[in-house]
């Protein structure tokens, strides 16, 4: 439901569903993280970038899990907490060890 709501600029009604399942590791994050990442863009709303690292770091893209983070670093340390509560494994505020 996230990707439709992505897909069709409903992006407030996306944010709800992305925050049921974000943290699910079963998701096939390479079919929505393209679709987050425009949302942001879009948007510029930096939950959607949080979510964009998740999907980063559930599909081993390294690249693009570094890239979402220094993003991350330009925006209120909330968001950059947020994306620690949801992967605690990595220290957010650590940039090398990303």
């Amino acid at each position: 439901m996230a990707h439709l709501r992505m897909l069709k600029g409903d992006y407030n009604e996306a944010l709800v569903f992305l925050r049921k399942v974000i943290e699910d590791s079963s998701i096939n994050y390479n079919i929505i993280a393209e679709d987050i990442l425009k949302s942001y863009k879009e948007t510029g709303l930096p939950e959607f970038l949080v979510y964009y690292a998740v999907s980063m770091y559930y599909t081993n893209d390294e690249a693009g899990l570094t890239t979402g983070y220094e993003e991350l670093l330009k925006q209120d340390i909330l968001w950059q907490d947020m994306l620690h509560k949801l992967l605690p494994d990595i220290d957010v505020n650590k940039k090398e060890e990303i």
